[in-house]
Parts: structure tokens; sequence; C-alpha cells
């Protein structure tokens, strides 16, 4: 069983014909009706070219190897690793599914007027494309906030207040810097969890800035993700003088931009250049040699 936002892959092996073609057919339809992608690799000289191409998924030439002998699998292993990441993948009817903005990925959607998509890549601002009764279209402020964590504020909520007499758009809680509330009108609105290890920055009316300075969770904000869209300087929420500056995965140092200057989130750099805080914060323990080492670098 693979999982929601993952593609469906099958690999069958064959070195020889099938009892029943027609039969192996009608297996493997009913495989690639369930979204699976098919791959069919031949072994020696009996195969049946026909017989793989009603096994693999179209484009036969992308999904069918044939090998002179089970000795030659391992030289095919990267090939077929990098045809099962370009799978299509195909979201579960009545879902909600997530995926992660990194490598290239297909999704492959039947159309319904039930059916709405958000699709949003966020590095220094939303680039969002919702598909909604059939229509591309811009997305809305609260597509975006409904495709996070987010629950309705109901009338009693203390966060509820903060749209009393405001306009629609987005605003700090009450309460904390690791939510924000969004408030729809007077009488509706959503509290919205940041990711962990971020809080809400209202100059960017998102979540954006790094939550901490203690030095076992500044790091947080360097994720596996950020880093694969190019986001490795994030703001802190308590000074805009400073800002975390990633190296690798839960791996930062903090910077300082110096007196009478302020770090500008959008262009991720300073008024002026940043000065070395000193403070280098590793989110995983090394030998002290390395960190010496990456603290001279930077």
């Amino acid at each position: 069983m693979s999982r929601k936002q993952a593609a469906k892959v099958a690999i069958v092996i064959t070195d020889g014909n099938a009892p029943s073609r027609s039969d192996t057919f009608k297996a493997a339809d009913l495989l690639k009706k369930l979204g699976v992608t098919v791959f069919a690799i031949g072994v020696g000289s009996r195969i049946d070219r026909v017989e793989l191409d009603g096994i693999a998924s179209e484009p036969s030439c992308t999904h069918i190897r044939s090998l002179a002998s089970f000795s030659e699998l391992d030289s095919i292993v990267s090939d077929i690793t990098e045809g099962v990441c370009k799978a299509v993948v195909i979201p579960e009817p009545n879902s909600t599914t997530t995926h992660k903005c990194r490598a290239q990925k297909t999704l492959k959607i039947e159309p319904s007027p039930e059916i709405n998509v958000f699709f949003s890549c966020r590095v220094n601002a939303a680039s969002n494309l919702c598909i909604k009764n059939y229509q591309q279209q811009k997305c809305s402020d609260l597509d975006y906030v409904r495709s996070g964590d987010y629950v309705k504020v109901d009338d009693n909520d203390k966060a509820i207040q903060v749209c009393q007499g405001s306009s629609m758009g987005y605003f700090p809680h009450p309460d904390t810097i690791t939510k924000y509330v969004y408030c729809v009108s007077s009488t509706e609105a959503y509290e919205v969890n940041c990711p962990a290890g971020f809080a809400y920055l209202h100059s960017q009316q998102d979540c954006t800035a790094a939550a901490s300075t203690n030095r076992d969770k500044v790091c947080q904000v360097c994720t596996q993700e950020n880093l694969e869209v190019g986001q490795k300087k994030f703001p802190l929420a308590s000074n805009n003088q400073q800002f975390v500056n990633c190296s690798r995965v839960d791996t930062c140092v903090v910077l300082d931009c110096g007196d009478n200057t302020r770090y500008l989130p959008n262009e991720q750099r300073c008024s002026d250049p940043p000065h070395n805080t000193g403070n280098f914060i590793r989110g995983s323990f090394a030998a002290m040699w390395i960190i010496y080492l990456v603290h001279n670098i930077i």
C-alpha cells in the first residue's frame, strides 16, 4: 500500500510468456485503471515484446526494458528509479492530499465540478494556482488559508475579537506569534497555525520568521523543503536587525545586520552587509573542529 501523496508503481519482471496473454492484459489494465504506473522488464531471449507492450504503461519506450540476463538488473536500477520518480500521481477521490514542492511531479486529476485544487509553492511570495469548477484561476487569500493547518473560530473565541472593526485580511494572533488570524468579516474568522519553528510576521502577512532564538529551536526553519527551493534566510520574529542563515538541514547561524540597518525579508538581505554575531547554532551534534571551520567560512 502506497502513501496517498505518492505515485503508485508496479514493476513486472518476466523471462518468458504468460499462460494466458488475455488474462495478463486484463490484470495490467486493471492496475492502470487504479492509477498504477506499470514498468515491464523482459529478461532473456524468450520474452514476448507484444506481451511487454500490453503490460507496460504508455509510452512503452520509457516503461519497457529488455535485458539479456538477470545479472544485468543492477545496471538499470538508477534508470528505473528515475522513471519511478517521474511517475504520474493520481489523487484518490474524495480526499485531501498535500504534495511537497520538491522535485518535478506530475499530478493527474480527473475533471469534476466538485473538485477544487490548490497549488502553492512559496519562496519569497506566493505562487498560487487554483482550479475550481473546471476553471484555472488565481487563488484567493482564503484558499491559501484553508490549505494550511487551520480552525474556524467561533463567536466566543478570543481570536474573533481582532476582526471587530477590521477589514478582511491577515492579523497577528492576540495570544501567540506562532499563529495568525484571517478575518473574512467581523463575524467569520480562521485561526491558522504556523509550521513548526515559524512565527507570523505581519509585514509579510505570513509565517516567515524564526519563532525562537533558543539554540535548540531556531534552526527548525532550516528544513529540507525550504533548502530545496532556495529558501535559506529567515528573519527573527523578535529582532528585525538579525536573521537566520541556514547552511543545511537543522544547521544555521544567526547574523546581525548591524546598527541602523534591518533585514529585508523580500530581498533576503540586510540593508547593509551583515555582521556575524558569533552565535553559531546547530540542531545536531558534530565534532568541534567542524563547528569552528564552518564558523570561519561564514
